[in-house]
């Protein structure tokens, strides 16, 4: 993996960063734990303790302690535990005792990481945190394409999941960010220049919390992956609410023919100059937002495109980077959709809508 690396200009210098030991690099610097005063300073300034009382103090450095001196956990407890009331302070201490030593593998981490989702007083919140693991890993997403799913599935207006996104930000479980700083324009016109990132062990947190709880509602198949191996279990194929396919420049995938009866949300990412429809998309019947992203640099010629009646409850559609050809029959199966959004879409004509 390194040699992909290696460019070969003179002068030329590759810095990589890893969480686990790296072999054949000619010189390698293992990053120091942060001191107590350090990971104390970066606990009280997202906490926003200015002047705490002498149990405050303890509780404090019991909570340090239990986060192992991470920066992502002292973040993030940090911020969950901010104008909180000394009673929560108590509780967060307590469930991070005894969690072991600093970690040696991620699962260490991940119990300061998931006792941060504490904060997270409304379970739509959750819902709505676990929703980004579908999307793909260090890669940005497009706020709009959430804020979608969740106005359709998650019971929210845009306004409420605009609040549900600020309020993750604030808690440091995403970051948004916007392509433009122009304030002048309206918030909805914004939406589509505001930009989600999130740090590659919370996406893995979501997942492993899906695993733990054993949760059945959201699929997400990674290139590289088998996927009658993942779907073969049939109640995994009954109970899928979200199911996401990643199947990056792989355009000979081969598409099983497996129902999804529950499915409200489907999440199609690849790269490549063409890409097909799986079959099963027609039986979909529950389906109510679509998402085509192309990651590649042109647009991709999509086929199998839809018979005329199917999905009949989809209501938003998103396409990123497809070409559409004027003939085909896209707006359709398509009747009932609220919300259809094209970006960086090519179309060989003007599209009369």
């Amino acid at each position: 993996m390194l040699e992909r690396l290696e460019i070969g200009t003179p002068g030329l210098k590759t810095l990589v960063t890893s969480r686990v030991e790296l072999n054949g690099v000619n010189w390698s610097y293992r990053v120091q734990q942060l001191s107590m005063n350090d990971a104390m300073d970066l606990f009280r300034h997202h906490a926003l303790l200015r002047a705490p009382c002498s149990e405050q103090k303890k509780l404090a450095e019991q909570i340090v302690n239990g986060c192992k001196f991470h920066p992502l956990a002292l973040k993030l407890i940090g911020a969950s535990l901010k104008k909180a009331a000394l009673s929560k302070w108590r509780t967060t201490a307590k469930n991070l005792q005894g969690k072991g030593e600093f970690f040696n593998n991620l699962k260490e981490i991940f119990w300061p990481l998931k006792t941060s989702l504490d904060s997270l007083e409304e379970p739509v919140e959750r819902e709505c945190f676990m929703d980004i693991s579908s999307f793909p890993d260090n890669k940005r997403i497009r706020a709009a394409a959430l804020m979608d799913m969740w106005v359709h599935t998650r019971g929210q207006d845009e306004g409420g999941a605009y609040d549900i996104l600020k309020k993750l930000a604030d808690r440091h479980l995403i970051e948004l960010f916007m392509r433009t700083r122009d304030e002048t324009v309206d918030l909805d016109e914004r939406f589509n220049d505001l930009f989600i990132a999130q740090h590659d062990l919370l996406s893995e947190l979501a997942v492993y919390v899906s695993k733990e709880e054993k949760s059945n509602t959201r699929l997400i198949i990674n290139e590289g992956e088998t996927f009658l191996d993942l779907v073969k279990g049939k109640h995994v194929i009954s109970q899928a609410q979200i199911v996401s396919i990643n199947t990056g420049e792989n355009i000979n995938f081969e598409w099983p023919d497996v129902p999804f009866p529950l499915v409200e949300v489907l999440i199609l990412n690849f790269s490549s100059s063409s890409y097909c429809l799986p079959p099963f998309l027609n039986c979909m019947e529950n389906l109510k937002v679509l998402i085509i992203a192309n990651h590649n640099i042109a647009a991709a010629v999509l086929n199998g495109l839809l018979p005329s009646g199917s999905l009949k409850s989809l209501r938003a559609v998103r396409l990123e980077k497809i070409s559409l050809p004027i003939s085909c029959t896209l707006m359709e199966p398509f009747n009932g959709v609220q919300k259809l959004s094209m970006i960086l879409c090519k179309v060989d004509e003007v599209l009369e809508i």
